[in-house]
């Protein structure tokens, strides 16, 4: 049996880092499962449950419009779950997009199966306009943080 070369292996942070990913997983899934409880509330204009009285108070307008920030989240969700350093920025955005994207996709179909619910090109759009901008937000807040530091670091090197 060939033994690998110590170089090859992961180092400790690396080991630590996947070992934290499953409970960093948590947060975007139990976020997943809140939507799926949003999408599963009928509305057969009968309301007999509170999330039922809430999806009738709220106009079908803001009801659209929630999908933004809903999904939104979720991908910073998913973005944080994934860790620094696991993989490549570049492919944690493109797994981050995939995922939530194909979450959105998943929800609007079972929408089709709820009583007086029904799934949209509109609300994927809107989904993925959510995920679109946040990704845009956390691809812009840390190269913003990047070019900070690096300015930081030449300023300092500029005095000494």
């Amino acid at each position: 049996m060939k033994q690998k070369n110590p170089s090859q292996l992961p180092s400790f942070e690396t080991k630590i880092r996947l070992m934290r990913l499953p409970y960093r997983l948590i947060l975007p899934l139990g976020y997943m499962g809140g939507i799926h409880l949003l999408s599963s509330i009928p509305d057969d204009g009968a309301a007999e449950t509170v999330g039922e009285q809430l999806l009738q108070w709220v106009t079908p307008a803001l009801q659209n419009l929630l999908h933004i920030p809903l999904f939104g989240g979720l991908a910073i969700a998913w973005y944080w779950a994934l860790g620094p350093n696991l993989i490549s920025r570049h492919a944690k955005l493109v797994l981050v997009f995939l995922i939530t994207g194909a979450y959105s996709f998943l929800d609007e179909w079972y929408q089709l199966h709820v009583p007086g619910r029904f799934g949209s090109l509109t609300d994927i759009a809107l989904n993925l306009t959510g995920v679109g901008a946040a990704l845009l937000y956390l691809t812009s807040t840390s190269a913003g943080k990047q070019r900070m530091a690096l300015s930081a670091f030449h300023n300092t090197n500029k005095k000494s």
